[in-house]
């Protein structure tokens, strides 16, 4: 395939072969300083629980003090693999989030399963007007059971269970049929999840900032600008959460 990349002015080309991709939702996990850990979440798929948990184990290993979770522009996912991402910070048996539909009878609960005592390192976690659906029950659940700090913008307010129905002739309906709710009967439907510290950006900021978290490889400023025609912003909303952190600590 031949490519242009206008940053560089170049022409060049690639070999590409075909296989099944598995998608790593879960990354940049690192230690930020002061014993502050930082992960990014992109979205919620089967293997996020898994990837989240090594993720968790290796930042605790290198000496975690405290947690970010960047839930930032995540759409969300799969609703079991919310439930399992919140587990390691909740007893089994607490709420982590219900579904509420017209009749009382339609109500379900989705609680912790992890066996042990949960995890009881300060968390903060980050959101804006992109985090959805499944980011947005992680968020919920730990906001409302005092777990963690929300940081960010409020975010997309994606809360409904959509049910398939079969029709005739091999066609099918999608109705929605409950809303989500978190532990403290807020629901997040078209309301979204209101962060404790609001840090707003502006879209020009968000769509950069976007780009910077998807190449957390590329540390240099001066490799990236030349990838990508702009010098990295400051993420104001990561250092509202780590100042908050510190001072955490330090009352």
């Amino acid at each position: 395939i031949g490519l242009y990349r206008p940053a560089a002015q170049r022409h060049f080309s690639v070999e590409v072969e075909r296989e099944i991709i598995q998608l790593v939702s879960v990354r940049d996990a690192r230690i930020l300083g002061d014993g502050i850990g930082y992960v990014q979440v992109t979205e919620f798929s089967d293997h996020t629980a898994e990837q989240f948990d090594r993720a968790l184990e290796l930042l605790l290993r290198q000496g975690a003090q405290r947690l970010i979770i960047d839930l930032r522009d995540n759409p969300g996912g799969l609703l079991e693999a919310a439930v399992e991402v919140v587990e390691p910070f909740f007893r089994k048996g607490e709420l982590v989030v219900s579904t509420r539909g017209r009749k009382p009878s339609d109500r379900e609960e989705f609680r912790a399963q992890a066996e042990g005592e949960p995890l009881k390192l300060p968390v903060a976690v980050l959101i804006n007007a992109g985090s959805a659906s499944a980011a947005e029950i992680v968020t919920g659940a730990l906001k409302d059971t005092g777990r963690a700090l929300v940081v960010g913008e409020r975010s997309f307010g994606k809360g409904s269970v959509q049910s398939l129905f079969q029709l005739e002739n091999g066609e099918g309906m999608r109705l929605t049929t409950a809303h989500y709710f978190t532990p403290g009967g807020a629901t997040i439907h078209e309301r979204g999840i209101a962060p404790h510290v609001e840090v707003v950006m502006t879209s020009e900021e968000d769509s950069r900032l976007a780009r910077q978290r998807s190449r957390p490889d590329i540390r240099d400023s001066r490799e990236f600008e030349a990838r990508f025609g702009f010098q990295p912003v400051v993420d104001r909303q990561l250092d509202v959460a780590v100042a908050m952190l510190q001072a955490g600590q330090v009352f």
